[in-house]
């Protein structure tokens, strides 16, 4: 079995995959890159999984992720939060030298005040690992990257200063994604979480009928989103998440109803 990430080696989502691996009932053969989210998501099959970044404690959610729910059939396994350890790498071996810094524009708008305290030019680039993969390939000087110890030891680079993220506790939620009915690929433990999209019905208060469906039930919503689907213009659905699980007669109950009074509706996982 393969793992898939998007970006370069020494990012946070190959980090986030080499986490996992003890984890997961199959064993893994290789962790492999790929250049793009839309390339990891067509490369989830009967024997190789996705590992993917869907939201920040910092910076919020990443809807791409969520939107190829409606063109796959796949399905969530688990959820991985990974706490993010910004570094600060370079060449240069002396930080006073640093006039720039390269990354992706999360991770600079997560070390802003930081680079903004060091006089440092936040300057927007793909990855975290391609910026640092950047620097050390062609050779620049009094430039760093914001990215991964993992990056620094990768692609040779001295790490001038650790934990430069803004909020402590920086948190990524990457989602274990498979195939859909691929009952032989499963993580240990279990959250007993579902996830779910769904569109209302376009009526004042319907949206409310909705949600209090999962009140008559005793249902805990840990999550709710709007976000616009691309089923229309300027249309807009839920993307939530709730606990327990679908054994539960009440969770059956309570999603048989909601179907009835949505558009749309899609479970993305039980994990």
């Amino acid at each position: 079995m393969n793992i898939y990430y998007q970006w370069e080696p020494g990012s946070y989502s190959h980090l986030a995959s080499k986490n996992i691996v003890s984890h997961l009932t199959h064993d893994v053969d290789n962790i492999i890159w790929m250049a793009d989210f839309d390339s990891v998501w067509e490369k989830i099959s009967a024997w190789d999984i996705g590992v993917l970044p869907i939201e920040n404690s910092y910076a919020g959610s990443i809807h791409a992720n969520v939107y190829h729910f409606l063109n796959h059939e796949h399905t969530i396994i688990w959820e991985y939060n990974f706490v993010v350890e910004h570094c600060l790498l370079s060449l240069e071996d002396d930080i006073s030298n640093i006039s720039e810094a390269y990354s992706h524009h999360q991770a600079l708008s997560q070390t802003h005040q930081y680079l903004r305290n060091k006089n440092i030019t936040p300057k927007p680039f793909g990855d975290t690992a391609w910026a640092a993969k950047m620097i050390a390939e062609k050779q620049k000087r009094w430039v760093a990257a914001v990215a991964s110890k993992l990056a620094a030891e990768l692609y040779n680079l001295n790490i001038l200063e650790e934990n430069i993220q803004d909020q402590e506790g920086n948190t990524t939620k990457f989602l274990i994604v498979i195939k859909k009915w691929n009952e032989s690929i499963d993580y240990t433990p279990k959250k007993n979480r579902i996830s779910f999209l769904f569109e209302s019905n376009h009526i004042p208060g319907w949206l409310y009928h909705c949600l209090e469906i999962f009140s008559k039930f005793s249902i805990n919503m840990t999550k709710i989103e709007s976000i616009p689907l691309w089923t229309g213009h300027f249309t807009y659905g839920f993307w939530a998440t709730i606990e327990w699980n679908m054994s539960e007669w009440n969770i059956q109950e309570a999603f048989e109803h909601l179907e009835k009074k949505s558009l749309f509706f899609k479970i993305l996982g039980e994990y």
